[in-house]
């Protein structure tokens, strides 16, 4: 079953006025950030902005952590 275009909307939504909170809270300055849509967007839509040693995938930058490394012998 496939979810109503209004449900889809309002969960857009949703996740705009998310994104536009979180913009307005941690970054600098962030007050004149919440007025680009643009950038409200994108936060809202995407969880990892960047594959950054901050923001993405720790296995990609660091390697397997101790639970998947081969045990020692």
């Amino acid at each position: 079953m496939t979810r109503p275009r209004d449900y889809i909307r309002y969960q857009e939504q949703r996740a705009k006025v998310r994104a536009r909170h979180w913009i307005a809270n941690h970054w600098w300055h962030g007050e004149r950030y919440t007025d680009d849509e643009r950038l409200v967007g994108i936060h809202a839509n995407t969880p990892k902005r960047c594959s950054c040693w901050i923001c993405g995938n720790r296995r990609k930058v660091n390697g397997p952590t101790r639970q998947e490394q081969e045990p020692w012998e």
